[in-house]
């Protein structure tokens, strides 16, 4: 952020792509507000507006001076608001001024994407204090069912999140059905719930129909039209989120992250970059730097930019970490990977895989017996939940049993929905197929992810020493061969 900043108006506009700038601040005292705010033009350095607001603080007073203020910006920046667009300015969306301040307080924390679950917990509980001050905040019920979803999505999947989301949402509705913010929550639930791209699509859509910059809704709908395989259009909507909002750093590195994925890497680049200019301390946003770099096969700089990382962080962080590290066989690096390893994540290799991988390359042939025992204990009685099926391509992998691996594989895609991101983010199932030498499911596997995406994607690969059996193969050194001519044309 710029908090504190001794940038000049000018310099921090051009980082951020803007043409105009609003900064101001509060100030209260007893029930009294001081609200000063300014908008300020770029290029000049000069003011377009500028206004002070010295009001007693009562609920209607609070929402008066917002919309205000907003409609006083439009009016400068003589921009038109949408008719539906008035109407909320002037809704209340409640009379506690105490339940409000909660309700803001988990809004600051629930931006962006990749939060660990202590950080969705935290932004829950301040929605969860504000419906307790007052039960009728719809807005606070629909901002609930959004967080209660998003940490089924970060989390393993197998507690009651989406019942916990379902509950909100159906207050939300109950109270406010046709409201944004309702509509938005619902969009949310089906998608990071269930990945039912068609009602989720439909619910954000609505939104934007009458608020077209709705920026949950439009986030919402970049991220189903990536699942969908429709990377140009979600980044489309990434680009939009990033002119509304230029202060939310992880928005501008999904962008990046998107647009590598499209091959467009100056661009790319240029979105990592400005999102680590904001928030150098983010860890979402120096992983998506740090796979830039592994694409570029650029290990040092991998190294440098990965971030710090701990227990509360996502498995896919670890996994990136790992990698790096075995790539560059740095053992006193596995090993501290391997020793905070999150149990229980879908998001990466997992705790125990990541484990054998390792004490496969190091030849430790009891320690791996011993762990396929373990893991073989743990399988006994579970349910066919995602995290359980991913759970025993692992262990079949490690085992080298072909035949079990392959129905393991076929019940795990039986069970999940359509996604055609899978293919890059899923790691679990290629390596598996590695390990186990099932090389023919492995080349169709990466022949299919390459004429998906692009021969980039075939860094992982190039780097990973699980696919060191595979370095021999025509098809294999095919591959490779397209992701090096790649790579000399990076240069």
């Amino acid at each position: 952020g710029y908090a504190g900043t001794t940038k000049r108006i000018p310099e921090i506009a051009a980082e951020l792509g803007v043409t105009s700038l609003l900064e101001g601040g509060v100030q209260r005292s007893g029930d009294r507000v001081r609200i000063n705010v300014q908008l300020i033009d770029a290029a000049t350095d000069e003011h377009l507006w500028a206004e002070v607001y010295d009001r007693e603080l009562t609920a209607d007073n609070l929402f008066d001076i917002q919309s205000d203020i907003t409609s006083a910006i439009a009016n400068a920046l003589q921009a038109v608001l949408t008719g539906d667009e008035q109407r909320h300015l002037k809704q209340k969306p409640t009379e506690n001024l105490e339940a409000y301040a909660y309700y803001l307080r988990g809004k600051a924390t629930a931006q962006g994407y990749g939060r660990t679950i202590p950080e969705i917990d935290q932004s829950m509980a301040s929605y969860q204090a504000a419906i307790d001050l007052d039960p009728g905040f719809a807005t606070a019920y629909a901002s609930l069912s959004i967080d209660w979803a998003e940490r089924y999505w970060n989390g393993d999947k197998q507690g009651d999140d989406m019942l916990h989301s379902l509950d909100a949402l159906q207050r939300a509705q109950a109270l406010a059905p046709n409201s944004a913010d309702t509509l938005t929550a619902e969009g949310y639930y089906h998608y990071w719930g269930f990945l039912d791209y068609a009602p989720a699509i439909a619910a954000f859509e609505r939104v934007l129909d009458r608020e077209p910059g709705n920026i949950l809704s439009l986030r919402g709908r970049a991220y189903v039209l990536r699942r969908m395989g429709r990377l140009d259009k979600a980044i489309t909507d990434m680009e939009r989120i990033v002119s509304l909002d230029p202060l939310v750093a992880e928005m501008a590195a999904d962008a990046g992250y998107t647009l590598a994925r499209l091959g467009q890497f100056e661009r790319a680049e240029a979105m990592l970059n400005r999102a680590f200019t904001l928030a150098p301390e983010k860890l979402f946003v120096n992983s998506s730097r740090t796979e830039l770099f592994l694409m570029k096969a650029d290990l040092e700089s991998a190294r440098q930019s990965v971030g710090p990382i701990d227990a509360d962080s996502q498995g896919y962080y670890y996994d990136q970490r790992l990698l790096i590290a075995r790539a560059l066989s740095d053992d006193v690096l596995i090993d501290q990977v391997l020793d905070t390893y999150p149990e229980k994540d879908l998001s990466g290799l997992g705790q125990e895989f990541s484990l054998g991988l390792v004490l496969n390359e190091r030849g430790e042939h009891d320690k791996l017996r011993d762990l396929v025992s373990d893991m073989k204990a743990a399988t006994q009685n579970q349910p066919d939940n995602e995290y359980n099926l991913l759970y025993r391509v692992a262990m079949y992998a490690l085992q080298k049993d072909q035949t079990r691996l392959t129905e393991a594989v076929k019940s795990y895609y039986i069970g999940v929905k359509p996604d055609a991101m899978r293919i890059i983010d899923n790691r679990i199932i290629p390596t598996a197929y590695a390990i186990a030498g099932d090389t023919e499911a492995l080349l169709a596997y990466l022949e299919e992810m390459v004429e998906q995406f692009g021969p980039w994607e075939f860094y992982y690969f190039a780097l990973d020493p699980s696919f060191n059996n595979m370095r021999d193969l025509p098809r294999f050194q095919a591959l490779d061969k397209q992701y090096r001519q790649w790579l000399e044309q990076q240069s």
